[in-house]
């Protein structure tokens, strides 16, 4: 019995050693300068794609910090949460301005995120209603 509860204990430590290692690396790979690369987005209602747009005049940068803030280009601020593939910002001057992103990418030298919006609306004469989704993917490259 004492064995298999050592046993254990030793699994349980090696796991939350590795998950440790994973989330500090990628805690330190996200940290420094990125620029926006290119921006896809879609809209679908009824799940049927009615619009894609790539977008890659853009070029807006991005700073990300160490200590848990980052800029964009226009120097706004924002303090951010990493917890595994889940990005979230929220935007200093406006703590209700808050957007949460799905890592997809993060190597050292390239970074996306995903963003997946979901809401009902009215149809245009107002006898039914549509569902509305929207999203967002951003490619970055480090500078």
């Amino acid at each position: 019995m004492m064995k298999n509860y050592a046993m254990a204990l030793v699994l349980l430590l090696t796991t939350l050693a590795f998950t440790g290692c994973k989330k500090e690396k990628d805690e330190k790979l996200i940290v420094g300068k990125w620029k926006l690369e290119k921006e896809i987005s879609k809209y679908y209602e009824n799940g049927v794609l009615i619009d894609e747009d790539v977008d890659t005049d853009d070029g807006g940068t991005a700073e990300i910090f160490d200590n848990g803030r980052m800029k964009d280009g226009d120097n706004n601020e924002y303090t951010y949460v990493l917890n595994g593939k889940t990005f979230t910002i929220t935007l200093v001057k406006d703590p209700r301005e808050v957007e949460t992103f799905e890592i997809t990418t993060l190597t050292k030298e390239s970074l996306v995120i995903y963003n997946e919006d979901s809401y009902t609306r009215s149809n245009q004469n107002g006898t039914g209603t549509i569902q509305v989704k929207e999203t967002t993917e951003q490619h970055f490259i480090k500078q």
